[in-house]
């Protein structure tokens, strides 16, 4: 797999940019989750990194990740394609912070530790993981959805009771008496 290593301080302060491809055969993590390669698109993780200022002045990364992989439907057991497209925001702790729970709990944005060779590969791979379904599913399964266009009506059980109550009075007499 390439790699691409970054000082991640570097990249935001200097407003970096750095665009890519990985094969999705070269994410060795993904292995599990994927299903075989049949109906697969391109096999490509696409990813573009931006280094910024976050609103503080934080140094922050922006990933942008799309990738659309091959799944195994949970419901039904057959291939599915499964589009990912997220972003993200990253901030970069400074050397030897010490980052407040309040920080942490932020939705804002997630942090990454400063790193001189920060690999973008192994980030863009953690991400891709993070966004792609526990239990995937079709929206409707092909196979359930050529059995039958019209779902059977099913009777209610309170109908013979809907019945009973709409009778005329003679003829719940009748059926107090039986």
């Amino acid at each position: 797999m390439k790699r691409w290593l970054i000082d991640n301080q570097r990249f935001s302060k200097n407003r970096e940019e750095l665009q890519g491809e990985i094969a999705l055969d070269d994410c060795e993590r993904l292995d599990d989750l994927l299903g075989n390669d049949e109906g697969r698109a391109d096999g490509t993780v696409k990813f573009q990194l931006q280094g910024t200022r976050g609103p503080l002045g934080q140094l922050r990364l922006h990933l942008r990740v799309q990738a659309e992989v091959a799944m195994v439907c949970q419901r039904c057991m057959g291939a599915m394609l499964e589009s990912v497209d997220v972003l993200s925001k990253l901030d970069v702790a400074p050397d030897d912070a010490t980052i407040a729970h309040d920080d942490l709990t932020d939705d804002e944005a997630d942090w990454i530790e400063t790193s001189r060779e920060f690999d973008v590969a192994e980030l863009v791979e953690d991400e891709l993981i993070l966004a792609l379904p526990v239990a995937p599913r079709h929206r409707v399964c092909p196979d359930l959805a050529t059995e039958s266009a019209v779902p059977a009506k099913k009777e209610s059980p309170f109908a013979a009771l809907a019945v009973l109550k709409n009778a005329p009075a003679a003829t719940k007499s009748r059926a107090k008496k039986k």
